[in-house]
């Protein structure tokens, strides 16, 4: 069993966060704090400041760590698109992903190839377009 170096791993639960997104503990707190405002953007340093007080390190060293751990654990969820930036300072949980689009009822058909070019566009074929534009009636 995989521990963290300040809690064991808790058995899964039964919430509603994505399967891929949840490797750790800490990752589990972190949407727990941030699943709690819903879909508005969330300040990230106070939902840090919010996880390390309720774990209670021992020590300024420890705190450190696991701010550390915090902060590294949002940049793979971030990566992985379960959290998104809000500006500088916020973030939020991504939106869930759009359905694919059907595919097209009719297959595209491609156009049959264009006849042979008259005489009169010769000149604009060879020299990369018309020298002066012409309007016809």
């Amino acid at each position: 069993m995989l521990t963290s170096s300040f809690h064991p791993i808790p058995p899964p639960t039964t919430q509603a966060t994505p399967d891929a997104a949840v490797v750790d503990y800490h990752d589990g707190l972190l949407i727990e704090a941030i699943t709690t405002q819903e879909d508005q953007p969330v300040a990230l340093w106070s939902v840090i400041h919010e996880i390390v007080a309720a774990e209670r390190p021992a020590g300024r060293t420890q705190r450190r760590e696991l701010v550390g751990c915090l902060l590294s654990r949002v940049r793979s969820l971030l990566i992985w698109g379960v959290l998104v930036r809000d500006g500088k300072r916020n973030v939020r949980l991504a939106p869930p992903p759009k359905k694919p689009l059907p595919p097209p009822s009719k297959p595209l058909q491609n156009l049959p190839p264009a006849p042979d070019p008259s005489v009169a566009d010769w000149f604009t074929f060879e020299v990369g377009g018309p020298s002066r534009r012409v309007f016809r009636v």
